[in-house]
């Protein structure tokens, strides 16, 4: 085989696995973008970590195209950047709070309007009651309308585990939404059972 013979095969490979990329970034961009909205305070910080979440597919992007299901591996992989993102913000916000401790501050810092109606508030705060890992498994369910099995690859567990510990994190939310004032007697038409 000839020199430019070798190069063209390699280049035909490279162009190869850019349309399969292209074609899994166009088909997979939004739930992706979704996912990390439900899942950041800002539209722009899950902007961020799918861009992140993007670049590490195309340097990986064999083993993204190899994957059964790319969009559980870009999940997965979308849930690592972001626990990146939250540690290095507590890392930031220690700093922060160290500096401010050695600065006056003009009164306390209003909280964070929620722009959502009564009983989506209380489920907002209900959810955030739970645990880190109750928090995950419940978005994954009802949000992302993973599987059990799919659920248990994101987070590298076996699907028995996913089973017990959403069961217990239903529960868990289920507390935590009666605690709040919401009432589960409702069905999901919004009526009274």
């Amino acid at each position: 085989m000839g020199v430019f013979r070798k190069e063209a095969v390699i280049r035909l490979a490279e162009l190869e696995a850019q349309l399969v990329f292209e074609s899994i970034f166009g088909d997979h961009y939004e739930a992706v973008l979704a996912y990390a909205i439900r899942r950041t305070p800002q539209r722009v910080d899950a902007q961020e970590a799918v861009a992140e979440t993007m670049t590490i597919a195309w340097q990986r992007r064999e083993l993204l195209c190899a994957h059964d299901n790319p969009r559980i591996w870009l999940y997965a992989t979308t849930k690592r950047v972001l626990a990146n993102h939250r540690r290095g913000a507590s890392r930031r916000t220690a700093l922060s709070n160290k500096l401010v401790e050695h600065q006056c501050t003009d009164g306390p810092i209003p909280d964070t309007i929620i722009d959502l109606d009564n009983d989506e508030a209380i489920i907002s705060q209900a959810l955030e009651m739970l645990s880190d890992r109750d928090q995950e498994l419940i978005r994954l369910d009802v949000f992302e309308g993973l599987s059990h099995a799919e659920i248990a690859e994101v987070l590298d567990c076996r699907e028995a585990q996913v089973r017990s510990r959403l069961y217990r994190a239903r529960a868990c939310l289920r507390q935590a939404y009666e605690d709040q004032g919401g009432d589960h007697s409702r069905t999901s038409d919004g009526k009274r059972s």
